[in-house]
């Protein structure tokens, strides 16, 4: 049996005055949930609370990711009906769980999850967004981070008939995944994910230092994280950076753009002590 080990954490982040996210982990329940809830007049955190409450326990009583994230669907739309306040709340939902070995993700929106193994970083899971849709018809990465639709979604809980999305695989010792909501992923590159996803070897270090780099990026959302290890003494080692640095190399921009491709082993060491010794 693997050992797991996690730590959450979530932010209001420096622009909205209160915390529309909803997170919630257990190694023992083996189940993991972001929620990320929209919509005016406070409901957004009234839908993503919903989510997490009603995902947990359809999960507890069997049901698959997928359908927990179904039947979270219908007790959103429920309290819409009877609340005349919550009409057009919503949220976007990316959950986790692991059994024999195995992980499986299910989401719905462009709530995230990355795996790191063997220092790589791969996204496990696909936005349902117009973004993604224009990516699929060659708009370049550079351009949809820039882009002023970036943050349309095409599917959430709550509005409409959404289609959650699943992906399973085999996890392995060493591997290290990540939840989040968009208000990480909209200020940090996926390189930058990485760096900071490897600079400790502590999951609450690394989540506290995701959410301070996302926030010393702008902050302009909230900011949701969960980084779960699967037998974390058995992850391959990798140059170690201390997490101030990181930081700091994140407020300059050639900085950023040195970084591009990250690589493993001697030569990433190499080139993040030349990216520092620049800073200085």
């Amino acid at each position: 049996m693997a050992f797991i080990q996690f730590d959450a954490k979530t932010h209001p982040g420096r622009v909205r005055d209160h915390n529309e996210d909803n997170i919630f982990g257990s190694a023992d329940s083996n189940l993991w949930v972001v929620a990320d809830g929209m919509g005016g007049h406070a409901c957004g955190e009234v839908a993503s609370e919903i989510v997490v409450k009603r995902l947990r326990s359809s999960y507890s009583e069997g049901e698959t990711l997928s359908a927990a994230i179904e039947l979270a669907h219908e007790a959103v739309t429920q309290e819409a009906e009877v609340n005349q306040r919550a009409k057009g709340m919503g949220a976007t939902v990316v959950a986790m769980s692991t059994a024999n070995q195995q992980y499986t993700i299910s989401w719905v929106g462009d709530s995230r999850a990355y795996r790191l193994r063997n220092n790589q970083l791969e996204l496990l899971t696909r936005d349902h967004s117009y973004l993604e849709w224009l990516k699929d018809n060659g708009i370049t990465v550079e351009e949809a981070r820039k882009h002023p639709k970036r943050n349309v979604i095409t599917q959430s809980i709550g509005v409409g008939e959404p289609n959650p999305d699943t992906v399973t695989g085999s996890f392995e010792p060493g591997d290290r995944y990540l939840l989040c909501s968009d208000g990480l992923n909209d200020e940090l590159t996926d390189e930058e994910i990485c760096a900071l996803l490897r600079s400790s070897e502590n999951s609450d270090v690394v989540t506290q230092t995701l959410i301070d780099a996302a926030l010393d990026s702008g902050g302009r959302d909230n900011i949701s994280v969960i980084v779960v290890d699967i037998d974390p003494q058995s992850r391959k080692a990798a140059p170690v950076v201390s997490a101030d640095a990181l930081k700091s190399a994140l407020k300059s921009d050639s900085a950023k753009k040195t970084w591009l491709p990250i690589v493993g082993g001697v030569a990433a060491a190499i080139i993040f002590a030349v990216v520092l010794v620049m800073l200085k």
